[in-house]
């Protein structure tokens, strides 16, 4: 069994990563060229996000108005109180921009504590936790906010993990007002306390919490309401309303039929197949509302918990209508938990390198309507796809802990 003082050296040596990484990108130019022909990259920071977006959106505190009401936000109200705290100590884009990427690599430093001690809950091996640490995920963390939520569903984990439910569902309930993915976890996490008391209620008692939980997300959104007025609802709203854009996998076969189609018709068809695609992401949480006995035969082990988190995690990411570069950071800290195997070691990795690939590398140098940026999306899918039919057990191969090498024999 590997000692404590492993996991504790690996967390040490993560954020030492985590801590360089900072201090590379904060004194990093934010472009570089490739190449002659190539457009300029934002290779380690993504100063147009950070000062384009969040600096502008965050003029409410400058100005002393009120978001969403007086400064329309597509975000979430945790998402903009966050990245708008820079704003409270100063008004230069290059400042707030350098508190913000401050902001980010604690919260990482954070993640990397958290999952060191879910890795060490679960007998994993502490190595795992440098898989935080490769390139896409360090470059969303820092030029993100997403990185907040992430350390959310963590914290929730490990909330659960110590049985302390309420707290577990509180935060996921929390993480829906910075990006309401985290909900999706909810009727696992019922099953699984269920479990653990021994006791099996019934859909009714399940539905009695979901309906809870339910009135922990309408009350304070009749507060905002109150507050900020309509414009409160338009971050859901405007998701609602995009439709299949780039990045997606059908965008070059959605292209070839508005080339070959009338709008009249293939408009309809694309919108047709949005809702769709929406369905097939929220399937898997309310099939497992609808019938928790289901789950109940599934979850026997705190592993099984987080295997199925990731597995409906990916659901969520590969039938989504739209891409956003940033999902390799919601995926890479739960897979980690939930490898088994070297092959499943790669498989994260190669989605990492694939979503850095993807962004910023080929899209900023040649675009996102370019073959390249398609071939990364079917790629990224691909991926995903393969990691799903993992998780779900349909592949069997040898423990890592026969495959490596004895200082890091044990993930399972």
């Amino acid at each position: 069994m590997t000692s404590r003082s492993t996991y504790i050296a690996c967390a040490i040596g993560a954020i030492a990563i985590v801590m360089a990484g900072w201090a590379i990108v904060a004194t990093a130019r934010p472009e570089y060229a490739l190449s002659s022909r190539a457009g300029h990259v934002r290779l380690l920071h993504d100063d147009q996000e950070i000062q384009r977006i969040y600096f502008e959106r965050s003029s409410f505190v400058h100005d002393r108005s009120l978001p969403y009401r007086d400064v329309r936000q597509e975000y979430s109200f945790l998402g903009v109180a966050y990245f708008s705290l820079p704003r409270v100590f100063t008004n230069s884009s290059v400042v707030f921009d350098n508190v913000l990427l401050s902001f980010n690599a604690f919260l990482l430093c954070l993640l990397v504590v958290l999952t060191a001690w879910l890795l060490y809950v679960l007998r994993k091996s502490p190595w795992l936790l440098f898989l935080l640490c490769l390139p896409a995920s360090l470059y969303f963390a820092f030029n993100r906010f997403d990185i907040l939520m992430v350390v959310i569903v963590q914290a929730s984990l490990v909330a659960l993990l110590h049985e302390r439910f309420r707290l577990a569902i509180g935060l996921l309930i929390a993480g829906f007002f910075v990006k309401w993915y985290s909900i999706i976890f909810i009727p696992v996490y019922i099953v699984w306390w269920q479990k653990r008391r021994s006791v099996d209620l019934g859909p009714r008692h399940t539905w009695k919490i979901i309906l809870v939980c339910a009135g922990a997300v309408v009350i304070p959104l009749a507060v905002l309401f109150a507050v900020f007025g309509l414009e409160s609802l338009f971050p859901f709203a405007f998701q609602a309303s995009r439709g299949i854009e780039f990045g997606n996998v059908l965008v070059p076969y959605f292209a070839e039929i508005f080339r070959i189609l009338s709008d009249s018709i293939a408009l309809p068809l694309m919108q047709v197949s949005a809702f769709a695609l929406v369905g097939l992401q929220i399937t898997l949480p309310i099939f497992i509302t609808l019938y928790p006995s289901w789950m109940r035969e599934k979850l026997h082990t705190p592993f099984d918990v987080i295997r199925w988190m990731v597995i409906m995690l990916l659901c969520f990411l590969l039938f989504a209508k739209f891409y956003s570069p940033q999902y390799i950071l919601w995926l890479v800290p739960l897979a980690l938990l939930a490898a088994r195997s070297w092959s499943d070691v790669l498989l994260i990795i190669a989605l990492d390198l694939v979503h850095y690939f993807s962004f910023p590398l080929i899209y900023d140098a040649f675009g996102w309507e370019s073959t390249l940026y398609a071939g990364m999306a079917l790629a990224r899918t691909l991926l995903y796809g393969l990691l799903l039919n993992r998780l779900l057990g349909s592949t069997v191969e040898r423990p890592l802990s026969q495959l490596a090498p004895e200082s890091i024999k044990r993930i399972v």
